[in-house]
């Protein structure tokens, strides 16, 4: 953790410009849905106070749930940088993990005070309570937790391709669409709204920003705490599997 930490402290200009894409998206977004109510008025129990609370929550859930290692582990593979990590008395997916954290907790250094900026500038107007604090926080945990898996999963398909990660594209990209990512869940189709309840995307962004803004059903919450808790146990599983499998292909190529 202590190396992580010290290898994106000698990044911090570009560690900030990756920054921007959690801001950015959510911030035009707003723009783009706050038009939208301001023409059409409430939308399925959406009002403009809703939609800014939304958003505003979506930049923290964007920054806190980012993954991008699927897009590094092919290059480790050929080039056999993970030979060397694979001699160290612990598993590989340690220096993923504290890359991750460490990514993000420099980040709150400058997201802090933006964070709090942008919710002062526009003060949605929502109520807050201890339950749900706590309910968006272990949403967000398990969100994050989620993600990473998600993420990980992907990256150990390139011991058998080196494009993993177009595969990973397009399925975050249809889970972008469906999950809360674009608009909130409530906002889609009947139909997709019935399947990305189903799916886990929808738990890695949507859910807890809905905990956190009150717009969730009654109960739907703490229920989708449980089943956010069963994709990460999924998900764990067919990283492990696909881990076990992988390498046995391995064959350190370019160490």
């Amino acid at each position: 953790m202590h190396t992580s930490w010290s290898v994106m402290l000698q990044y911090r200009a570009a560690v900030f410009t990756w920054t921007l894409w959690s801001l950015a998206v959510p911030i035009v977004q707003l723009s783009v849905w706050s038009a939208i109510i301001a023409v059409e008025g409430g939308m399925d129990g959406y009002d403009r106070e809703n939609i800014i609370a939304y958003f505003l929550l979506q930049s923290i859930v964007f920054h806190m749930t980012t993954a991008w290692h699927v897009y590094e582990f092919s290059e480790y593979i050929r080039s056999g940088t993970l030979s060397m990590w694979l001699l160290r008395p612990f598993d590989p997916s340690h220096q993923f993990v504290t890359s991750n954290l460490s990514f993000k907790f420099v980040n709150l250094i400058w997201l802090t005070p933006i964070w709090i900026g942008l919710w002062v500038y526009f003060r949605p107007g929502i109520t807050y309570s201890a339950a749900r604090v706590i309910a968006f926080a272990l949403g967000l945990l398990l969100a994050a937790t989620l993600s990473f898996l998600w993420t990980h999963m992907w990256a150990m398909v390139a011991f058998w391709t080196v494009r993993a990660h177009s595969f990973y594209d397009l399925a975050s990209t249809i889970g972008y669409l469906i999950g809360g990512g674009i608009a909130p869940v409530g906002l889609l189709p009947g139909f997709l709204q019935k399947i990305s309840r189903y799916l886990p995307f929808y738990y890695m962004t949507g859910m807890p920003i809905e905990v956190g803004i009150g717009t969730a059903p009654p109960g739907a919450g703490w229920a989708g705490l449980g089943i956010a808790l069963g994709w990460i146990l999924a998900f764990y599983g067919a990283y492990r599997l696909l881990w076990s499998a992988g390498l046995k292909r391995y064959g350190a190529v370019g160490a």
